[in-house]
């Protein structure tokens, strides 16, 4: 992993200059065999945003949920800078924490970063998220993927996509149950939200004279997902976790974008074949989508 060295660790607002450290993007291509996968197996790094604005757009958070089995197991939880431990987290410094006890139900404990209380004490820089777990005498630790923590600016976010999204059921796959706690996460994730696909659907009827008379008619939006090549620790915890939730929104950072959305409530209709690669052990994931809310309806009145 390179690091990059800061030597000023509190945050500035981005002028226009630091636009020019954006590389081009990429348009991803709508047929497999004209996209080139780099086969060099670099160290996947989430992107995520902070800004003083006040934004929620513009500011990424992202949540962490552990169990213990036993009244007697331990999970700590810290937040690393540039390979470095930085704090343990017991307090709201660094976002929303969850001591066991706070949530409904008292064997969860967990930590909500957000990176805007982040960024404005610590600055810029490359984060993770470590759970040191002590289960039943058993001790391991759980990493998460390596996050780089920008200003927030247009350039910087091109070619991304953020999924927010709130559990509240149950998912019998996995050990934690939601009911109850409304819980939030979010990810950012490179790749298009795209393809906006109006389908318009038609109820009418002949009368006598064989004219076509209008009953109700609708639209139904339909939209793509292509993501860029990502590590299946991303992968699952939107396809087993943000695809299942209660409430699902999108916002989209492509700035040649057919239009901007931003906190758009969506509802997955399929998951399409993944895409792997010989020498990579990242996948490219493709999903579609339609409006949460159906009101696109005329109906005929006489």
């Amino acid at each position: 992993m390179i690091f990059q060295e800061w030597t000023n660790n509190r945050p500035a607002v981005l002028n226009i200059a630091e636009c020019n450290e954006c590389q081009p993007v990429i348009s991803v291509p709508k047929d497999a065999e004209d996209r080139e996968v780099n086969i060099c197996e670099c160290e996947y790094v989430a992107k995520v945003f902070y800004s003083l604005t006040g934004e929620d757009h513009e500011n990424d958070k992202n949540s962490f949920l552990f169990k213990r089995v036993a009244i007697t197991d331990t999970i700590v939880i810290k937040l690393f800078k540039d390979g470095l431990e930085l704090t343990t987290i017991t307090d709201n410094t660094y976002g929303t924490f969850y001591d066991f006890g706070d949530l409904i139900n008292p064997d969860l404990t967990g930590f909500l970063v957000e990176w805007e209380k982040v960024g404005t004490i610590e600055g810029i820089g490359e984060y993770k998220i470590v759970a040191e777990k002590t289960i039943l005498g058993n001790s391991t630790t759980v990493t998460s993927v390596d996050f780089e923590l920008k200003y927030y600016a247009p350039c910087l976010a091109n070619g991304t996509f953020r999924f927010d999204w709130v559990q509240n059921g149950c998912i019998l796959s996995d050990p934690i149950q939601y009911q109850g706690l409304q819980w939030y996460n979010s990810m950012r994730i490179e790749g298009k939200f795209w393809r906006k696909t109006p389908t318009l659907e038609q109820e009418e009827f002949q009368d006598t004279n064989r004219k076509t008379q209008q009953i109700q008619d609708s639209i139904r939006n339909e939209y793509e997902v292509q993501t860029k090549p990502i590590p299946s620790q991303v992968a699952n915890l939107i396809v087993y976790n943000a695809l299942l939730a209660d409430s699902l929104k999108v916002n989209d950072y492509n700035t040649d974008a057919f239009e901007v959305l931003r906190q758009l409530e969506i509802r997955p209709t399929s998951i399409e074949d993944p895409e792997y690669f010989n020498q990579n052990t990242k996948g490219v994931f493709k999903f579609k989508f339609t409006d949460m809310t159906q009101n696109i309806i005329k109906r005929k009145f006489k």
